[in-house]
Formats: structure tokens, C-alpha cells, sequence
């Protein structure tokens, strides 16, 4: 994907040649009860496009500490209702949940803004006649392993078998079409 989303966020390049671990600070500061407002996790960076596949979507993810509470708000500038949104709320839900557990915080809310929220007109149609005629399912649940206490245990040992979600229920795929 070239220098988008994780490579910002872990390496923002700097002008003397150096790299900022954005996350690293953000983590290292919660861990430690500090919120100075600035607690922002940034992957839009316009002297980089050039080296990356796109320009990231969901761009934004601040955190703010309310005593042992960790909330998070992130904006997206874009997002093909039909086939990102359902990823991009569990993804807020689930960054949320994991940097509350390797912080030692309790998770607050998350609010997701959607800047450009749309549905293509070769998506109309299904989006009408199929997806807003189903019945929504309970919210499943997402379990994290309790063992995951650090930034350093994601980078070193956490597989897809530490995470888990109970209750998930689904309807048949619907076969949106992919538009630009």
C-alpha cells in the first residue's frame, strides 16, 4: 500500500530524516493518566500521497481520557456506505476496545464522524430493495484475550486466535458492485 495508514501512524516521517511512532507516544501517555488534548493518532499526510496507494479514508482517531475512561472520536472523509461502513464502525469499536485493554482503561464511548458518507447509483437499487428491508441482528460481542496488556505484546506475540466475537449473526452476502 506504500506509506499510508500503519506506516504513518508507526513512522510519520520528520524533516530531519527522523520518524514519530504516533501510537507509541499515544499509548505511553495513557498508560500513564496523561491526556494533553493531543492524544491524536493522524495518517493524512499530503507530502506523502505520492508514496501510497490512496489517500486514507479514515484518517483521524483522538483520544481523550476521563478519569480511568478512554473515548475515542475518529473522522473518516470518505466512505462507500455499502461496503466500507460495516468495517469502518467495527474497526472504531475495536481500536477502541484494544487501546483501553493495553492501557489499563476502561472503554468509553466511540464516536465515528463520516465526512462524505455515499451510496454510488450502481449501488441504489440493492442498497433500496435488499439491505434497508432486513431486520437487524443483536450486536454480537468482541472478546479480547485478557493477556494482551501492551503495545509491545500486539507487536510480538497476539495472533487472530486472541480475539473472538460470540453471537454474530448474519444475513446472505449482498453483491454490491465496487465504484470510484
Amino acid at each position: 500500500m506504500g506509506r499510508v495508514y500503519g506506516v504513518q501512524g508507526r513512522a510519520w516521517a520528520k524533516p530531519d530524516g527522523g520518524h514519530i511512532d504516533q501510537l507509541k507516544k499515544i499509548v505511553d501517555d495513557l498508560s500513564r493518566g496523561v491526556d494533553d488534548r493531543g492524544e491524536i493518532l493522524n495518517f493524512y499526510n499530503p507530502g506523502e500521497f505520492h508514496m501510497g496507494c490512496l489517500r486514507p479514508c479514515m484518517y483521524s482517531h483522538h483520544f481523550s481520557l476521563l478519569g480511568d475512561t478512554l473515548y475515542l472520536n475518529s473522522t473518516q472523509r470518505s466512505c462507500d456506505v455499502p461496503l466500507g461502513l460495516n468495517f469502518n464502525m467495527v474497526q472504531v469499536y475495536v481500536f477502541l476496545a484494544l487501546m483501553a485493554q493495553i492501557t489499563g482503561k476502561k472503554p468509553g464511548l466511540a464516536y465515528h464522524k463520516i465526512v462524505n458518507a455515499h451510496i454510488y447509483q450502481d449501488q441504489l437499487e440493492l442498497m433500496r430493495d435488499v439491505q434497508l428491508k432486513r431486520e437487524p441482528f443483536p450486536a454480537p460481542q468482541f472478546h479480547i484475550n485478557p493477556k494482551i496488556k501492551t503495545l509491545q505484546d500486539l507487536e510480538t506475540w497476539v495472533t487472530l486466535d486472541d480475539f473472538d466475537v460470540t453471537g454474530y449473526q448474519f444475513h446472505d452476502p449482498i453483491q454490491y458492485p465496487f465504484s470510484v
